[in-house]
């Protein structure tokens, strides 16, 4: 197993945001994670991603106990995440936004001043990765200037940019038409593809049922079924709180 959360408890002052939470998310594969809006899936993101402390229990990543680390010692350790909404420079290239995540991942930031040809294998690196997303001939647009749907491919980039082993993905289909959710879902896979694992929430359900190999549930804080998309979309307590009791 990948990861890990062992009965992760988050509170903030008297209300309990994740009530003793366990999942695991395997090696290769998608992981989908749904819930009503305010289950807690955003902070379960933030605990395995180092800015939340919990109040109790663990999170694994490779083995290795990670909770409580700060969110810089999580992304060199290989968990690299987005946001709900985008966070890029938007004075900059979109070359440059790719470029900053290179430079801050590693370890030695004043490297190029005594090994210059760090910064070429930097930019060749980081055209690498637009070329994967699709985005090297805007490498020189300016980000301000980019439609939603560009700008969520460009944080794709920049997580990508750090190497990781899992990358936890906030509602990554959010504001975008259905040609560009086509798009996402092709990406996901090619990410997968390369050996990196996904862990993903989101509410378009399409894009869960179409990618997820697995899906775990969360309801006001609590995990209340975990499974395969098919499991999950039969299962009745997940019908009650999420899917809808339809007709």
């Amino acid at each position: 197993m990948l990861l890990e959360v062992q009965n992760v408890t988050m509170s903030f002052g008297g209300l309990k945001a994740l009530n003793s939470v366990s999942l695991g998310v395997e090696r290769g594969i998608i992981k989908g994670l749904i819930g009503p809006n305010g289950s807690g899936k955003t902070t379960l993101f933030n605990v395995i991603s180092g800015f939340y402390a919990p109040v109790q229990g663990e999170v694994f990543f490779a083995g290795k106990a990670i909770a409580g680390k700060n969110p810089y010692r999580i992304t060199r350790a290989g968990i690299a995440r987005t946001f709900q909404g985008t966070r890029v420079f938007e004075k900059r290239s979109i070359l440059d936004n790719i470029l900053v995540a290179c430079y801050c991942h590693r370890r030695n930031l004043g490297a190029d001043l005594f090994f210059p040809r760090q910064e070429k294998q930097d930019r060749k690196r980081a055209e690498e990765i637009l070329e994967m997303i699709g985005l090297l001939d805007l490498r020189d647009e300016k980000v301000a200037n980019i439609p939603i749907g560009i700008r969520h491919r460009l944080e794709i980039g920049r997580v990508l940019a750090t190497d990781p082993k899992l990358i936890l993905l906030d509602e990554p289909s959010a504001g975008l038409n259905q040609t560009e959710v086509s798009q996402e879902i092709i990406l996901m896979r090619q990410i997968r593809d390369r050996g990196i694992t996904l862990f993903i929430v989101e509410h378009n359900m399409k894009v869960i049922m179409d990618v997820c190999h697995s899906i775990s549930v969360l309801d006001m804080g609590m995990k209340i079924a975990e499974g395969s998309p098919q499991e999950v979309r039969i299962n009745p307590k997940v019908i009650e709180s999420y899917l809808g009791k339809g007709e």
